[in-house]
């Protein structure tokens, strides 16, 4: 009989620890996201715009993490070496063309609307969002790469919208703290 006082004590001990790791893993989490909001709020000076801004930044950027781990395997690393070359310097056009066509024409386009900036962000995520669900159907297909292009371009499109949006969301202190343009040379 004494297997099961010791089996008992076991399993109490492992009730113990368990309930015991649970609590303080739930008070670290509070604890974290506490630090991580007084951070952001920081950041951003106390601007609620700038704190928004700065959220959807971070979701921007763990979407394009998301996408481009999700095509490493499909286009990027699945070719030899040999044919690499030409899928790299593929993909550096690919990145260069939305950014030089779409930031002349953003910029007018955006101040002609009254809320343009914030339109502008939620359709480029909206868009990416979809482009990511159709790569998923066709990733094996034809279609998976003018998706990943869609997806390319909504990103520029969306730093480009979102270089636009700062300047309104910035706060009043920051304005003194910019340095102020540097005067011409004359010689």
């Amino acid at each position: 009989m004494p297997l099961l006082p010791s089996l008992g004590r076991a399993v109490g001990t492992i009730f113990r620890w368990t309930r015991l790791f649970g609590r303080s893993s739930i008070r670290g989490g509070r604890w974290a996201g506490r630090k991580v909001g007084a951070v952001r709020t920081k950041g951003a000076g106390g601007e609620v715009g700038m704190t928004r801004l700065l959220d959807l930044h971070a979701a921007s950027y763990a979407g394009d993490i998301l996408i481009a781990i999700g095509l490493a395997g499909t286009i990027f690393f699945g070719a030899p070496i040999g044919e690499a070359r030409s899928g790299v310097a593929i993909y550096l056009l690919v990145t260069m063309i939305p950014f030089a066509v779409l930031a002349p024409v953003a910029g007018p386009l955006l101040d002609h609307f009254r809320h343009g900036r914030r339109y502008a962000l939620a359709t480029t995520m909206l868009g990416r969002a979809f482009l990511a669900w159709l790569m998923s159907d066709y990733i094996h297909g034809f279609g998976l790469y003018p998706a990943a292009f869609g997806v390319l371009a909504l990103s520029r499109a969306y730093g480009v919208a979102r270089s636009a949006a700062v300047p309104g969301c910035c706060p009043r202190a920051w304005a003194c703290r910019r340095r102020p343009p540097a005067p011409a040379c004359t010689a």
